[in-house]
């Protein structure tokens, strides 16, 4: 097995970290990686007209959509969703960091772990729109009758968002769900530092220790 086949082997099974930021750029060097973009189009390709027309015919209601899309899913074998995953992974972390780049230097340092958690939020709010925006369009074409005396704009405004909130409870693009990426960046930040403490107890004891003085030094 070549170097190339071997690094494929690993993508595909999730076992290599992802690439460092110097070596991020609109162009993928990494042949091993490249190889694994191409199989994952080549598996979507057959695929992907019939999900267009199913998702943008304006003809089925959400759920006819969803009970379809499912049926094409079971066309793929559990090594094909594999390597979608994985290069969906690699593509989604590069265009991340790509935007981060691009961005993040125009920002006093102190801000940069605030460009990403947008640009993070920005993503995972595009993933939960591929679900929204079929919801309202099948709220639209299929429960949305102006004709009718008693229609009310904003009701139906209203009834579409809490149908969309029983997906996501924190709506998509809302402040709730900013906010729920700042909770998540404060747990990941805070299980880090007690990792770290974790494995440098003398540091952690010293700190504590530093603390102490402190306190002491205020009470008196």
């Amino acid at each position: 097995m070549n170097t190339v086949n071997k690094k494929l082997r690993d993508l595909e099974r999730s076992v290599l970290e992802f690439p460092e930021d110097n070596e991020i750029n609109l162009y993928i060097r990494d042949e091993a990686e490249m190889a694994l973009h191409e199989r994952a189009h080549k598996i979507r390709e057959p695929l992907q007209e019939t999900v267009k027309d199913i998702m943008f015919s304006g003809k089925l209601t959400f759920e006819h959509q969803n009970a379809k899309a499912e049926e094409v899913l079971k066309q793929l074998s559990e090594a094909d969703q594999v390597v979608i995953d994985e290069s969906e992974k690699f593509i989604r972390y590069r265009l991340m960091r790509l935007l981060y780049k691009q961005f993040s230097p125009v920002f006093p340092k102190t801000h940069y772990s605030e460009v990403w958690q947008r640009i993070f939020w920005f993503f995972g709010e595009m993933d939960k729109l591929v679900i929204a925006k079929p919801i309202e369009d099948s709220e639209w074409y299929y429960n949305r009758n102006e004709a009718d005396p008693d229609f009310n704009d904003y009701k139906w405004w209203n009834q579409l968002e809490a149908k969309i909130r029983d997906y996501y409870s924190e709506g998509v693009f809302t402040e709730e769900s900013y906010e729920a990426v700042e909770r998540f960046f404060d747990e990941k930040e805070a299980e880090f530092i007690r990792e770290y403490w974790k494995t440098h107890p003398e540091e952690h004891n010293e700190h504590m220790e530093n603390i102490n003085r402190k306190l002491k030094s205020l009470k008196g």
